[in-house]
């Protein structure tokens, strides 16, 4: 019976810290009126190839994308700030694959952390937090851009860029102390709007056998994303709906 009792406990005061995550989160997009991280951004379009022994999670060739370049508090102008790569990838089996990169660097500590960058040109984005594929060593993504992007961080020069340019990206993706091994290209064209859903939760939308962890900060991210999601009055399932789609010819 004592065992019971603990179990109960712990179970409510992990669905009470579910709660108190979540609603924070929600009351600070409510005063925001925008997403708590990454208020600010682009929506893109493009196509992801997967890399020989990353194509059984999307499938062989082009893959649909969409794509939000973003800077993560919202500093206007020029100022110095972190970026944001959010993906969402359409694979071959009807699933969506999200990813939510953040300018990083690839140190051992320094990988999990965003940094501010002073260009477009000069991010390095990373997941943060690790991937386990089919139960193997923690791995991080990184997406680099491949070639010429926008000498300063503000979205007035990357809207000017890109409206007469696409943006190239490799995706790398490694251990830590490992070299890191070829994930995938990608390639992204400016949209003119924001997609009706426009949610991207790397938390919800990932292959089976691929997960992020440590599973207690997924959880908390989660459980953020749903708050922000709700406080800024976004659909209850934004972002929690697959479709498969290639990428168009």
């Amino acid at each position: 019976m004592i065992e019971a009792r603990a179990s109960a406990v712990g179970a409510w005061v992990s669905a009470a810290g579910d709660r108190l995550i979540e609603e924070s989160f929600a009351g600070a997009a409510r005063l925001r009126r925008a997403r708590v991280f990454h208020p600010r951004g682009m929506w893109f379009g493009g196509r992801l190839r997967a890399a020989p022994g990353f194509e059984r999670y999307f499938g062989e060739g082009d893959r649909e994308v969409t794509a939000r370049l973003s800077k993560a508090i919202g500093l206007p102008g020029r100022l110095p700030d972190a970026v944001g790569l959010g993906l969402r990838v359409y694979a071959e089996s009807g699933q969506r694959w999200d990813f939510a990169l953040a300018s990083t660097r690839s140190g051992p500590v320094t990988r999990f952390v965003p940094v501010p960058v002073r260009s477009w040109r000069a991010a390095t984005y990373g997941s943060l937090l690790p991937y386990r594929f089919d139960g193997g060593s923690p791995m991080w993504v990184f997406a680099r851009p491949a070639g010429s992007q926008p000498a300063d961080p503000s979205l007035a020069a990357l809207r000017q860029y890109s409206s007469r340019a696409d943006l190239e990206f490799s995706l790398t993706i490694g251990s830590i102390g490992g070299p890191p091994q070829p994930f995938a290209d990608l390639r992204l064209s400016l949209e003119s709007a924001a997609p009706s859903d426009d949610a991207i939760d790397p938390t919800v939308f990932h292959p089976p056998g691929v997960v992020l962890v440590p599973h207690v900060v997924t959880r908390i991210r989660s459980n953020a994303y749903r708050g922000s999601r709700a406080g800024r009055g976004a659909p209850a399932d934004s972002g929690v709906r697959t479709t498969g789609r290639a990428a168009r010819p």
